[in-house]
C-alpha cells in the first residue's frame, strides 16, 4: 500500500471497508466508489463518487474521468468479476494506475499459512512422556481450523506453546479447564476449542482487566499497561470467546476472589455468557496473571489443590525477558512437589507440568 491515492470500488463489501480503513490509517488518501445511489457505506469515506454498473456503455468513459480528475494510483476491489474487468480496462486507459492485488489472492494466501502451520503439528507431533492413555490427533482440517482462530486473536501466545497445547489436551483427564490472566483471549480461544474437541469440560477465564492489578514493579512492563485501554480489551475478549458461549465463562475479578467462588459454588455466572457449571476439579490450570513473584505464588496457593491427578498446570512466560516471577515461583514449586509430578517440559517459553497426584 505505497500509491498515494487509492480508489476502492464497490467500496462497501466487507473487505473493502476493511482495506480502506487500514489503508486511510497508513497515510494514503482513500476515494470510495459505488454504483448505488444511497450506499450504506458512503460514511466510512471522506471522499465519495457515484460509478455506472460495470454493464453500463457508459462506465469507461466514466472510470477513465474519475481516475484523471481524483489523480488516481490504484484501484483497490473485493469483487472477483469487478477485478477482472478493470484487469483488462485500466491498460487501456493508462499505465500508471495500478490494480491492487486479485480477489481471493489475500485470503488464500492466510489460508495457506494456517493449513501449514497445522501440517507441520500434524506431521513432527511432540512425543511427551506424560501419564495416561493419550486419544487420537486431532484431524489436519480442524487443526488448521484451531490456528485460525487462535491468530485472528491478538496476544503473545506462540505457535510453539499452541502446538504443546494441542498435545497435552491428548493427554488430559476430564475436568475443568481454568486460565488465571486472559486478556484480549489469544489463548482462551485454543483452551475452548481443545476443550471442546476432546470434550475435557468448560473453560473458567479468570481477570480482572484492570490496570491497577496488572502492575508487576518493572518500569517498562507497568509502563505499558498504565496506558492500556482495558475496558475495550475486555469488551474485545468477550468477543473473541462468544462462539464458545455454553462452554467458556469468565470471572472479572481478582484471583483470590475467584478461587473463592470457584470453591463453594462451582458455578459462574455472567449477563452475556449465562451460567456455566463446573466440576470443581481441574484438568489444566493456565497461569499467566501478574507475573510479579509473589502474585504467582499466590495463583499457584489458590489453584493448585483444584488440580487432579493427570491434569496439567501451565507456567506461562517461564522464559520471560522483563523478569523472573514465573521462573522462580515454577521452580519452587516443582521443587516442593518433586515426587507428584508425572512430566514436565518447556514450549514456547511456557513450562508444562503433569501432576500424577494432587498438591496440597
Amino acid at each position: 500500500m505505497d500509491s498515494r491515492s487509492v480508489l476502492v470500488f464497490p467500496a462497501g463489501m466487507p473487505s473493502s471497508l476493511t482495506w480502506a480503513r487500514h489503508a486511510s490509517e497508513s497515510g494514503i488518501r482513500v476515494v470510495g466508489a459505488s454504483s448505488l445511489a444511497h450506499d450504506p457505506a458512503r460514511p466510512n469515506y471522506s471522499e465519495w463518487i457515484i460509478l455506472p454498473w460495470i454493464g453500463d456503455a457508459g462506465f469507461a468513459e466514466a472510470l477513465n474521468c474519475c481516475v484523471r480528475e481524483q489523480d488516481i494510483d490504484a484501484v483497490f476491489t473485493e469483487h472477483p468479476v469487478v477485478w477482472r474487468t478493470l484487469r483488462d480496462l485500466l491498460p487501456k486507459m493508462t499505465r500508471r494506475v495500478r490494480l491492487e492485488v486479485q480477489p481471493w489472492a489475500v485470503e488464500l494466501s492466510d489460508y495457506r499459512v494456517y493449513r501449514d502451520i497445522a501440517a507441520r503439528f500434524h506431521r513432527e507431533p511432540l512425543n511427551l512422556a506424560a501419564a495416561g492413555r493419550p486419544q487420537p490427533g486431532m484431524p489436519l482440517p480442524q487443526l488448521a481450523a484451531l490456528v485460525r482462530q487462535f491468530q485472528l486473536v491478538p496476544g503473545q501466545c506462540d505457535h510453539a506453546k499452541l502446538e504443546a497445547l494441542t498435545t497435552i489436551f491428548r493427554w488430559m483427564p476430564p475436568g475443568d479447564i481454568v486460565e488465571i490472566g486472559s486478556l484480549w483471549g489469544r489463548s482462551a480461544v485454543a483452551l475452548a476449542f481443545l476443550a471442546r474437541h476432546y470434550r475435557i469440560g468448560n473453560v473458567l477465564c479468570v481477570d480482572p482487566w484492570r490496570t491497577e492489578e496488572l502492575h508487576q514493579k518493572i518500569a517498562a512492563v507497568d509502563a505499558v499497561f498504565d496506558s492500556a485501554p482495558m475496558d475495550d480489551i475486555f469488551e474485545a475478549f468477550r468477543m473473541n470467546l462468544a462462539p464458545f458461549q455454553g462452554l467458556v465463562n469468565y470471572s472479572r475479578s481478582r484471583s483470590c476472589e475467584a478461587a473463592s467462588h470457584y470453591s463453594k459454588t462451582h458455578c459462574f455466572t455472567t449477563e452475556d455468557f449465562g451460567r456455566t457449571i463446573y466440576t470443581g476439579e481441574i484438568a489444566l490450570l493456565h497461569i499467566d496473571g501478574n507475573h510479579a513473584l509473589e502474585a504467582v505464588w499466590q495463583d499457584i496457593s489458590l489453584w493448585r489443590h483444584f488440580v487432579r491427578a493427570g491434569g496439567w498446570i501451565v507456567f506461562d512466560d517461564y522464559c520471560w525477558p522483563f523478569g523472573d516471577g514465573p521462573r522462580t515461583a515454577a521452580d519452587e514449586f516443582c521443587g516442593m512437589f518433586r515426587g507428584s509430578l508425572a512430566a514436565q517440559f518447556i514450549a514456547g517459553g511456557a513450562l508444562f507440568v503433569q501432576l500424577a497426584r494432587v498438591v496440597q
